[in-house]
Order: C-alpha cells, then sequence, then structure tokens
C-alpha cells in the first residue's frame, strides 16, 4: 500500500472544506441575488480544481505501475467532474427558485398564448400575426379610358397589387343604366359577364398586375333600349384571398361608360367622380350613382319584353 504524501491530504482537505463551504452559502445564502450564486458557482469551481490537482500530485508521486495510476485517476477525476456539474446545476435551481419566490407571482393583464400542441394550431397562431392589410385597387382611377384599338367598345383595365400577395382572384363584372324618377334613382342590371380568373390558379404578387377587360358589344342593343335619360356603366367586383392567412377579401369599383350618340357606341370608360371630389351639378349626375352602387337595394333586373311586331322594349 502506498503511502499518501502530504501534499494529498493538504490538497483533500482544501478540497472538502471548499465543497463543505459552497453547501454552506448555497443553502444558508439561498443565492437570492447574482453576487450570492456566483460566489457559490466559484466554490464549486475550486473545490473541484483543488480535487483535479491533488489527483495529479498523487499520480505523479506514487511509485505504482502507470497502467493502474492511470486507472485510478481517471476514475477520480471522472467522479470529481460529474459531481462538479451535478452541484453546478443544484446551485442553478436553487437560484432560480428563490428569485421566483422573491419575485411572487407574476400577473398580467394581457392573455398569454396557449402552447401549440398540434400543428395546426401552430398554424393559426402564425396567422394571427399582424399581417398588412391588401393593397389592390382597378387602374386607371381617373381619366377617361379610350376604347381599344382595332376592338369597339371594348376597354382595357388593370387590377394593380401593391400590398401583399393576393390569390384566388375571381373578377366580375355587372352593367348597368341608372335612371332618376324624381329623388329616386334606380340602377337597371343590363347583363352580366361570367366570373372570371385573370390569374388563373396562380398567386398575384406583390407589384404585380393582370389586365381586364371590359366589353360592352354584347350589350349594345339592350342599352339601346333604354335610350340616353339615364348613365351606362359597369361595376367591376373583385373577390381575392390574402395569401398569408387565407383571408378574403372584396373591391368594387364603378365606371361610367360614354356613348357616341350618332352611332350608339360606347367609345370611353371612366371612374365617375364623388361629391367630395366634384360639385354637384343641378342636373342627375352620375356621381349620385356611386354611393348608391354597393347596394343590392337599389339595383332592379332590367326585363325586355319581346312584342308579336317583333320589337322588344324594356318594361320598367
Amino acid at each position: 500500500m502506498p503511502t499518501l504524501s502530504l501534499e494529498f491530504w493538504i490538497g483533500t482537505g482544501l478540497a472538502i472544506l471548499m465543497a463543505v463551504l459552497a453547501i454552506g452559502v448555497g443553502v444558508g445564502m439561498d443565492t437570492k441575488t447574482r453576487g450570492e450564486y456566483i460566489f457559490v458557482v466559484l466554490c464549486f469551481c475550486l473545490s473541484w480544481l483543488a480535487i483535479i490537482v491533488t489527483i495529479g500530485l498523487w499520480y505523479f508521486h506514487v511509485a505504482t505501475p502507470s497502467f493502474q495510476r492511470a486507472i485510478v485517476s481517471g476514475l477520480f477525476v471522472a467522479i470529481a467532474t460529474v459531481s462538479g456539474f451535478v452541484a453546478l446545476r443544484w446551485a442553478t435551481d436553487r437560484h432560480e427558485r428563490a428569485m421566483l419566490v422573491e419575485k411572487g407571482p407574476q400577473t398580467s393583464q394581457v392573455p398569454t398564448e396557449p402552447k401549440p400542441e398540434h400543428p395546426k394550431i401552430a398554424k393559426e397562431l402564425e396567422r394571427s400575426a399582424v399581417i398588412p392589410d391588401p393593397l389592390v385597387r382597378v387602374e386607371p382611377e381617373e381619366g377617361p379610358v379610350p376604347s381599344i384599338p382595332d376592338k369597339a367598345q371594348a376597354f382595357s383595365l388593370t387590377l394593380q397589387n401593391d400590398g401583399p400577395d393576393i390569390d384566388h382572384i375571381v373578377i366580375k363584372q355587372e352593367f348597368f343604366f341608372a335612371t332618376k324618377d324624381g329623388e329616386k334613382i334606380t340602377i337597371y342590371r343590363v347583363g352580366r359577364i361570367v366570373p372570371q380568373k385573370p390569374n388563373g390558379d396562380l398567386p398575384l404578387r406583390t407589384n404585380q398586375h393582370v389586365e381586364i377587360t371590359v366589353d360592352f358589344s354584347p350589350f349594345t342593343y339592350y342599352y339601346g333600349l333604354f335610350g340616353y335619360k339615364g348613365y351606362a356603366g359597369v361595376k367591376i367586383i373583385v373577390a381575392f384571398r390574402r395569401f398569408a392567412d387565407e383571408k378574403d377579401f372584396t373591391l368594387s369599383r364603378p365606371y361610367a361608360a360614354g356613348r357616341d350618340v350618332n352611332i350608339g357606341n360606347f367609345v370611353s370608360l371612366s371612374m365617375p367622380r364623388t361629391k367630395d371630389q366634384d360639385p354637384p351639378p343641378p342636373a342627375f349626375g352620375v356621381h349620385e350613382v356611386v354611393p348608391l352602387i354597393d347596394s343590392d337595394a337599389n339595383w332592379k333586373d332590367a326585363f325586355f319584353e319581346h312584342t308579336p311586331d317583333g320589337k322588344t322594349r324594356v318594361i320598367w
């Protein structure tokens, strides 16, 4: 049995002393402050270092085969290291618990988010974040639009997306003729175009646009039955979804159509001005139709009656 040196006993005694000191400080002070917690950690680290140094002194001063010394030294170093990590974790846990007790329960008027337990819940929470509102418009917003060259009574508009990506775009066109009888304004639905998907199933990205073609030619005959005592136009309805959260939106814009009284064809298209933009004239103006265009109560389906002599007339 080899004789242990004086350095071994001194180092062992110092390690035990520092460990006891660290435990005493950790239990007594309860590590409520960061300074106390750091002091306890340093005590454990110094204890571990003292043990490692002691093992090293023993390794180089004991006259036993190196293989046996390596096994014994490695075993003690492993035990000291694992014990050190356990002690540090213990001190950290005590410090965190002491801090919670010191601060007391934290209350807040803001409800906490539920912890997602399912991918669908996590997806809904992600969607609930603040998402910019869509910035979609139909252009042009001012000025008359001439008919498309070589295509009479057809006009080209643009659906412009300046905001977040959108998809599931469906465009409807409702052609109308507005009349005024006394103070009552009636918007007659002359016809409509089958809903169209101008961008197919593809999303419309930021700063992208698609073309909208408005063609009055299928309804020219019926507009002629109304005459010219009123205003003809088309209501563009754009339904779409915000790509980020699949929220549905609807945009509607009315356009007034200008006719050539000589030939009866539509030659221009423009967005009518409202009262705030232009003072109303004394007579019936298209600006009076704009506030009523989005209410179904102000719309009426036009009824065309065919007479025995082969003529067609409007039933008001």
